[in-house]
């Protein structure tokens, strides 16, 4: 390859290599210069090098869209049963290695086609009674007075009652009411106990999904 002088600016280079998200190798067949000039230039303009992992995702992986042989995967299980994850049980506090590898998955986010992939893949795995948080399922009506009720607590309380939320009836949406004691335990024919006011709590949307999870 011959040679020629390196007249990419900083921005120009940084706007290729990170925005880009070209390879050095590719920049430099493009600028007609090596890639270590490349790498050279970077350092000097002070433009951060990805780590292995960056540099390794999607399709600059060599198992890019590539599937192991199911002789292989067996192969695989057989050798790492009863083996140990190398990060079970430590922190970013703890372990450099598991501080570096958060670090590596900041701000990344997968492209559409993957998450599309892992929808389909998902699809009935973990849904109704299947998932690990099922209650039986959503009671769609709580009773004739029911409305009436969650009116008077959102109206009582005004605002989300979460430890140190400050959402009020105002912003956005309206207050979920949560019954306290659930509403299942009760049953239709007790409606009145389970919807009584002393029973009925409000929360904003985002800490209501919060309290019905834990």
């Amino acid at each position: 390859m011959s040679h020629r002088k390196f007249f990419l600016t900083s921005a120009e280079l940084y706007r290729q290599y990170w925005i880009e998200q070209k390879t050095a190798p590719e920049i430099a067949l493009k600028e007609e210069v090596s890639h270590n000039v490349v790498t050279r230039w970077m350092r000097k303009y002070g433009i951060p090098l990805r780590t292995k992992a960056e540099a390794r995702r999607g399709e600059l992986n060599p198992f890019w869209d590539k599937q192991h042989h199911p002789h292989s995967k067996i192969k695989i299980s057989l050798k790492n049963k009863g083996k140990q994850a190398w990060n079970k049980g430590l922190t970013r506090e703890t372990d450099a290695r598991v501080e570096q590898y958060s670090k590596t998955l900041q701000g990344h986010v997968e492209s559409l086609e993957t998450r599309m992939k892992i929808g389909v893949s998902m699809i009935g795995k973990n849904a109704g009674e299947k998932h690990s948080r099922w209650k039986g399922g959503r009671l769609p009506y709580y009773g004739p007075n029911w409305l009436q009720q969650r009116k008077k607590a959102r109206e009582r309380d005004q605002i989300c009652q979460f430890y140190n939320c400050t959402i009020t009836q105002q912003q956005g949406r309206e207050l979920d009411v949560h019954h306290i004691i659930s509403f299942r335990y009760f049953g239709l024919e007790r409606y009145e106990e389970a919807n009584d006011l002393q029973n009925l709590i409000s929360y904003c949307h985002r800490h209501h999904v919060l309290v019905e999870a834990s």
